[in-house]
């Protein structure tokens, strides 16, 4: 799970970077003439806009978890004086304010990074527990999961656009990522249960926080801030559920079937089935596996290439089942049977017509 999503915010994070430096050229010129010499210096923004894209590939690209801790500091110190472009009062206030409870954050990040390390070399449960409980508290403070939001709204509100849609759509995917680590070794101790049930925990209550404070928003920038929260809740609590739900789609719900007698499945389209060996494995689309044996094993995987991913029409992953044991494929999963009954179904005011045989 771990590498997929690494692979994922590979192919994201320059995308999202290169539409932001194209985008500059046109925002950083317009502003200059609106605010005069209220902002920095544009060197020095695009300076920092570089640094901040370095840093973020090095946290997604670096196998040390140190080192992740370290890029992802640097992210923070050099995003801080892009939120205070504008250089109004309200902009340096929420400068400061992402500074102070960013670095707080990334200090317990730092903590519990050493204490799960600690815990590789003695093997006590407890320091794994303290440890994973402090670094889902430090990078959750950089990825915006609640209560640990506070600074999100304001930064980004007060900063550029350009650097609020850099950070919400690359920067805390990056933070994420480390507490995504952090679950994977907790899973690999055997703990992932209590690592998951957290980030399920604070999965919903960042879900919940999101929705009280974007009804009635009238700040269009806060009301995306709180969309953030939302989502990285979502994420959390994916993750906490299992890989399958973080990138699944249809197959977020799955359901355990098992005992004497007889089930009754609805299975659109064609249904056909496959038998795996130990070890053989199947790739499929996104929502065409109907059903699997208990035996089977199944992971989510990105679909390789950019031509792929464009043009192919599958979308960004695929699923991956793993033998032994039997597999259940649907030809027409809902969305095709809804993309089929489409042109048939009467639009706005119109009955339904449908010529059945000859006049």
């Amino acid at each position: 799970m771990e590498n997929n999503l690494k692979e994922l915010l590979v192919f994201l994070t320059p995308l999202l970077f290169i539409a932001n430096l194209v985008q500059s050229l046109f925002y950083l010129p317009a502003a200059a003439k609106v605010e005069g010499k209220g902002s920095i210096p544009r060197v020095f923004y695009y300076a920092l806009l570089f640094v901040f894209f370095a840093a973020m590939m090095f946290s997604i690209l670096t196998p040390s978890l140190l080192l992740m801790w370290v890029a992802i500091e640097l992210t923070t110190l050099v995003s801080a004086p892009l939120i205070a472009y504008h250089s109004t009062k309200d902009s340096l206030e929420a400068m400061w304010k992402y500074l102070l409870i960013c670095s707080i954050g990334i200090a317990f990040a730092l903590f519990g990074t050493m204490l799960v390390l600690h815990a590789e070399t003695s093997g006590s449960v407890r320091w794994y527990m303290a440890g994973f409980a402090f670094v889902l508290a430090g990078y959750g403070t950089k990825t915006g999961l609640a209560p640990f939001h506070t600074w999100l709204p304001d930064a980004h509100s007060q900063a550029p656009s350009l650097e609020a849609a850099l950070s919400s759509g690359a920067l805390l995917n990056c933070a994420l990522l480390g507490i995504l680590r952090g679950h994977q070794i907790m899973i690999a101790g055997g703990l992932g249960e209590f690592s998951g049930n957290l980030l399920m925990f604070f999965g919903l209550l960042s879900m919940f926080t999101a929705a009280v404070f974007i009804v009635g928003q009238g700040d269009y920038k806060r009301l995306l801030a709180y969309s953030s929260v939302e989502h990285v809740g979502i994420l959390a609590l994916s993750i906490g559920i299992g890989g399958t739900a973080l990138f699944g789609g249809e197959g977020f719900i799955m359901q355990r079937i098992s005992g004497d007698g007889m089930v009754f499945l609805e299975i659109d389209g064609h249904c056909k089935e496959y038998s795996l060996a130990a070890g053989e494995s199947i790739v499929v689309d996104t929502g065409y596996l109907a059903a699997m044996s208990d035996t089977c094993s199944m992971d989510i995987v990105p679909v390789q290439g950019g031509r792929n991913v464009l043009f192919g029409g599958e979308g960004l992953f695929h699923t991956v089942i793993t033998g032994p044991g039997n597999v259940w494929l649907q030809s027409m999963p809902i969305s095709q049977v809804a993309q089929s009954l489409a042109p048939f179904l009467p639009s706005s005011g119109e009955g339904i017509n449908i010529k059945l045989g000859d006049d």
